[in-house]
């Protein structure tokens, strides 16, 4: 069995391991006395440690707490008396009474690491290994209990790093679309429902950052920012420091997530589809439809307004022929708990999304449409100040001008001018309940609503 390496110390905090220990460059690999391991699965279980322990070293990060002198132990639970206690068949990271670094990992993880197993293939099982390492280099630079989000979303990120397009990091992330609404520190660890995974499917937003802003945005997230420093503002101001913003990186996310613009997006969405079947009254992936009618439709605050760094997703029920289209947003000042809102809007036609210019939380966009095409509306909210359960109200008016049918030459269409732009005295009417009303329309009718006549019979000679 391989010795320790002269640069490390073994210590143990829960027994004594002797003679069943393996040692690799960084970790102590230790088991109980009623279980010994297959042989295969500990050479495999050595080599992912110490992959996902240089990817860590790699990207800049600082050694986890401890592992400067002693090696990071990792207990094989299940195995005896001696070792650390778990409840279900996965791992976790945390730090022993001396606060040093460890791993606890159910046998049934390393089971099926070497060949996997009837449910699992060995890369779906090595990819909880990778996640449970690099929480260990997560503890020093960060509070776990301020964010648990946070942590889960990006030990799923670089999970998804080494395993790509593992099956726990594509199931999860089919939650956020799920439920848009909920900010991003919404965390629980029930199991059985779509709220308790919601945090380790978050991991597409830290993906989405790396690759805008590089490798580099990893070190410096996960470097020492003091026990209170809350992860959301560090995270915004080292998204500052690299030239973007936290509003914009989160705006980016939203829309993408919802369509499924980004990597193993069609795979997460169909995962989405399938949490929707088995937890029907989650389903909130369409926050509402547009109705695709020739005249101002105002589309009030839904009924899941969005929480604090959230969003709500609106779809066209139908095709938008050619014509025009103008989108206006109005948002509250002031969410329910009287946090200053912030909004992001981004509208997407056939030519991609764009973003509408906000104002005093008001502003619109107008498109000149060639052709049938789909619209979706993401609206996202990011303020300064994260508070739970707080909700933040806006309103939508779409109006929708078709195109004029070019008229036989034995008939004229009298029209009047262009469409007049949209009244933000009623947009912001909109905020208070009002009836919708709908208008009927004769099918013949010109730009501005003026009916069509046939023309005065003339006399024949």
């Amino acid at each position: 069995m391989p010795q320790p390496v002269a640069a490390r110390t073994d210590r143990d905090a829960f027994g004594d391991f002797t003679g069943r220990t393996r040692f690799t460059e960084h970790f102590a690999i230790k088991w109980g006395s009623e279980v010994t391991p297959d042989g295969d699965d500990l050479d495999t279980l050595a080599r992912v440690l110490e992959e996902a322990w240089r990817e860590n070293e790699r990207l800049g990060l600082g050694q986890p707490l401890g592992t400067d002198v002693y090696y990071a132990n990792f207990y094989l639970a299940g195995t005896g008396p001696e070792t650390p206690t778990i409840g279900f068949v996965g791992g976790y990271a945390t730090l022993d009474d001396d606060d040093v670094s460890y791993i606890t990992m159910a046998l049934e993880v390393v089971e099926g690491l070497t060949e996997g197993t009837p449910e699992r293939s060995a890369h779906d099982w090595q990819s909880g290994v990778v996640h449970e390492v690099h929480h260990l280099f997560q503890m020093p630079a960060l509070s776990y209990a301020r964010d648990l989000w946070f942590w889960e979303a990006w030990a799923n990120w670089f999970s998804n790093r080494l395993r790509p397009g593992n099956t726990d990091v594509l199931t999860f992330a089919g939650l956020p679309p799920l439920l848009p609404y909920a900010g991003v520190k919404t965390s629980t660890f029930n199991p059985s429902g779509a709220w308790g995974r919601h945090q380790y499917g978050i991991w597409v937003w830290p993906d989405l950052m790396v690759r805008a802003v590089g490798d580099e945005l990893v070190s410096e997230i996960w470097s020492f920012h003091g026990v209170e420093a809350e992860p959301i503002e560090v995270l915004g101001d080292t998204l500052g420091a690299s030239g973007t913003s936290l509003e914009a990186s989160f705006a980016d996310y939203a829309a993408r997530r919802h369509v499924g613009d980004h990597e193993h997006g069609e795979t997460i969405l169909e995962r989405a589809a399938r949490w929707a079947q088995d937890n029907p009254t989650f389903d909130h992936r369409i926050t509402g439809l547009i109705p695709v009618a020739p005249e101002p439709v105002t589309l009030r605050r839904p009924r899941q307004r969005p929480e604090a760094f959230a969003s709500n997703f609106w779809r066209s029920e139908g095709l938008f022929g050619p014509g025009t289209l103008t989108v206006a947003f109005a948002g509250e000042r002031e969410g329910t708990q009287g946090t200053p809102a912030s909004f992001s809007v981004r509208v997407r036609t056939g030519e991609g999304w764009q973003a509408l210019g906000l104002r005093a939380h008001q502003g619109s966009w107008t498109a000149e449409l060639a052709e049938a095409t789909k619209v979706d509306v993401v609206v996202a909210t990011h303020p300064g100040v994260y508070l739970d359960d707080e909700v933040f109200g806006y309103a939508l008016e779409v109006d929708y001008r078709p195109l004029a049918p070019a008229e036989p030459s034995e008939r004229t269409c009298h029209t009047s001018g262009p469409a007049a732009p949209l009244s933000w005295v009623l947009l912001g009417l909109a905020l208070v309940r009002r009836r919708r009303q709908w208008v009927d329309r004769p099918p013949a009718m010109g730009r501005a609503g003026s009916p069509c006549r046939a023309p005065a019979p003339h006399a024949v000679g």
